[in-house]
């Protein structure tokens, strides 16, 4: 008998059409692949066609989590220079704050209020020693005093500073260097830090010329006069590095006075001159010859120390910028700006290439034997410790004269290289030019009303200009002396 044929299924529709016992009434039973294709199903396509499958179908989607990571990095990049402003006007406020501290209970104030309310007393009561003095006016005395001044002059240490360098001693100079900057640049930390006026010129008689031979221009502050601090720490510096080096020794008591004598003349003329020209007060004058005396005491404890470390430790380079630009940080910025600053980023470069510069020959000398190859002179394994000689006397005027010529040649080479890479680099990153005759500036046009970002550009570039000017006389001057056969016997 033949079997009745089966019934099809049941018709379902619905919320049950979809369900998976609906899907096996009809007979629609998914079927597992077997474990070889799923193994191949699974394998990562190759050949140019998977990666263009790839590149075309596999696209990143970010979540939530990453857009709120992504977005909290972009907040503390935009947010980094704020964080690192502030930071750096809170650690200038501390520094300052310490500072004047220090200063002011030096003198016995309670505060540092109280010290400059008493200073701007100083200054009024000073007016009567000075009109004293300028009544003994005589046009020779007008002269003398305006040009004795000149010795305490930026332009002064950078022709005087060199010729050590190059026809007196290498060692000589570059200490020489360390007490002029740092002398300068600490008188002028306090002269911005105090705000203290000079001396007022509707009541006393200031020598009008001064305002185009003066470096500043006399529109910086008068308290400490940095003059004055020059004019006992040079002479002293002198006579103290003799005294270590045996020049100059109690044995011999008539060269140990003649030299006492002679920067005594150099220091009274130099202080005095402040008061005669009456562009500092009694006071501003006291504080510089006392700030003299604190550096040189300074100095003497200091130096073979400090010396040997520029000579032997790793890395100087590195930490004398670290340094400089912790020093520049901490130093007041005062409204309306003054020449100050700037000139204190001179003063930071002109150190950090005077002490590179100068381990860096040290270091030419303790490897390559320069002096022993051109000079003739035997020198020991310990090159740098030779016995120097002095210029004049050993090669003669002549050859001291050529030295200097080709060494300031050098010099100028060095600053004119730098002023032009800061000027391309400064145009190309920013579009200021800051060593142009007709240098680029803020709307405005005022010096006083540079933005912050002009100020950076223009203490950065000074900086580095000057680095490069003292590399090239503590370092490369010296280095094509030797090349040309006409280097004297250096340390």
């Amino acid at each position: 008998a033949r079997r009745a044929p089966r019934a099809p299924p049941p018709q379902l529709t619905g919320a049950r059409a979809r369900s998976p016992a609906g899907a096996a009434a009809r007979g629609e039973t998914k079927q597992r692949p077997n474990s070889a294709h799923a193994s191949r199903a699974r394998q990562r396509p190759t050949g140019a066609v998977g990666r263009r499958s790839r590149s075309r179908h596999w696209r990143w989607c970010p979540t939530r989590e990453d857009c709120n990571r992504g977005a909290m990095a972009l907040g503390l990049l935009l947010a980094l220079p704020a964080f690192v402003g502030s930071g750096v006007v809170v650690a200038r406020t501390a520094v300052l704050t310490l500072v004047g501290l220090v200063v002011a209970w030096t003198t016995l104030s309670r505060s540092v209020q109280q010290f400059k309310k008493n200073q701007h007393r100083n200054v009024n009561e000073g007016v009567s020693l000075i009109k004293w003095i300028q009544s003994y006016r005589t046009p020779l005395l007008d002269r003398f005093f305006s040009a004795w001044t000149f010795f305490g002059e930026e332009e002064f240490y950078l022709l005087s500073l060199p010729w050590l360098f190059w026809n007196v001693e290498h060692k000589l100079g570059t200490q020489a260097t360390l007490v002029v900057c740092v002398g300068i640049f600490s008188g002028n930390f306090l002269k911005d830090m105090f705000c203290i006026p000079r001396p007022p010129r509707d009541r006393v008689w200031v020598a009008p010329w001064l305002h185009a031979a003066d470096s500043t221009g006399l529109r910086d502050y008068g308290f400490p006069s940095t003059h004055s601090l020059n004019a006992f720490s040079n002479p002293a510096f002198f006579v103290v590095y003799y005294l270590g080096a045996g020049a100059l020794s109690l044995d011999r008591p008539l060269p140990l006075a003649a030299a006492v004598v002679a920067g005594t003349a150099y220091g009274l003329s130099l202080a005095v001159s402040r008061l005669y020209l009456g562009v500092h007060s009694p006071s501003d004058v006291r504080a510089g010859l006392f700030m003299g005396v604190i550096l040189i005491a300074t100095y003497g404890s200091v130096d073979e120390a400090l010396y040997s470390w520029v000579t032997t430790a790793d890395n100087v380079p590195a930490v004398l910028v670290l340094i400089g630009t912790f020093l520049l940080l901490m130093s007041p910025q005062v409204r309306p700006r003054t020449p100050t600053f700037l000139q204190n980023c001179t003063l930071i470069g002109l150190l950090i290439g005077d002490l590179a510069g100068s381990r860096f020959w040290h270091d030419r000398l303790l490897f390559d034997d320069v002096q022993s190859a051109l000079s003739g002179v035997a020198v020991g394994p310990g090159g740098a410790a030779a016995v120097c000689a002095l210029g004049w006397f050993g090669g003669g005027l002549v050859a001291a004269l050529l030295r200097f010529v080709v060494g300031l040649a050098v010099v100028l080479a060095c600053r004119a290289v730098g002023k032009a890479v800061m000027n391309t680099t400064l145009q190309a990153a920013f579009g200021v030019r800051l060593f142009a005759k007709s240098a680029s500036k803020p709307e405005g046009g005022a010096s006083d009303d540079y933005s912050a970002l002009v100020v950076g550009l223009e203490a950065v570039s000074k900086t580095t200009v000057y680095t490069l000017l003292a590399t090239g006389v503590t370092y490369g001057a010296p280095i094509v002396h030797h090349g040309l056969g006409i280097a004297q016997l250096a340390c």
